[in-house]
């Protein structure tokens, strides 16, 4: 029984997470493609729509795209750093 407290990682539940972060940032790119859809398939005519389809085009939907991107770049950091534990375990 270890009395010190815990060190290092739960190797398969950092993977399990990682995984659970890219399934996520695939969910996101699914939604906006779904609203972007829903979007321009809606009956709106005026300065409004304009107005909303543009600032969905310029800043939405894009920042939709930069959370999925930084899901997978926190992915793929979990996975190195899982790898990294696993090999320094294995070495000891």
């Amino acid at each position: 029984m270890s009395t010190g407290p815990f060190l290092g990682m739960d190797v398969d539940a950092v993977e399990g997470f990682a995984g659970q972060l890219d399934q996520k940032a695939s969910e996101i790119d699914n939604l906006r493609g779904h609203l972007t859809g829903q979007l321009k398939n809606t009956p709106w005519v005026g300065t409004d729509s304009n107005t909303f389809n543009s600032d969905w085009d310029s800043r939405l939907a894009p920042d939709l795209v930069r959370v999925a991107e930084a899901l997978r770049e926190a992915a793929t950091k979990a996975r190195a750093n899982a790898a990294d534990q696993r090999s320094t375990s294995s070495a000891v």
